[in-house]
């Protein structure tokens, strides 16, 4: 899929090998979840929340924070890539960690680029879609515009 131009692009850092394995998953990125959180917080930024994704198989867990002009950052770890279509808004940084546990001074040097303004933002909420129904997701959760 090739980017349009003026849509907002997520700052996307990979880190960490796959597993061997193929069949095998790295674990959900808890522990390294909380220590970016606690960073950002030791930084200045307030935390709003750090949430799990609502995909249930999905090992996503998604920090939302503020700086100090009252911009809202999103910041997406995860063990995998983001779906091509999905109904979250987009994340302003999308950090992946293959392994599950790697990534500490990735996401260290994302957080301190945002307060450096080295990071571009958008407003994250604006680029939220609406997914078309489907039989399978008849039912399920409706788009909040």
């Amino acid at each position: 899929m090739k980017p349009v131009p003026g849509e907002p692009r997520p700052l996307l850092r990979v880190v960490g090998e796959r597993p061997a394995d193929g069949d095998e998953t790295a674990p959900v990125p808890v522990k390294l979840a909380g220590a970016i959180r606690d960073y950002a917080i030791s930084r200045g930024l307030t935390i709003g929340k750090l949430e799990r994704s609502r995909a249930r198989f999905s090992a996503s867990l998604y920090l939302t924070m503020s700086d100090a002009t009252g911009r809202i950052w999103t910041m997406r770890i995860s063990n995998h890539l983001r779906p091509r279509v999905t109904g979250y808004a987009l994340p302003n940084i999308d950090l992946v960690t293959f392994d599950g546990v790697s990534g500490k001074r990735a996401g260290r040097e994302l957080i301190d680029r945002i307060i450096t303004g080295n990071v571009v933002w958008f407003d994250a909420s604006k680029t939220a879609r609406c997914l078309p129904h489907t039989r399978r997701r008849k039912g399920m959760r409706q788009c909040r515009r």
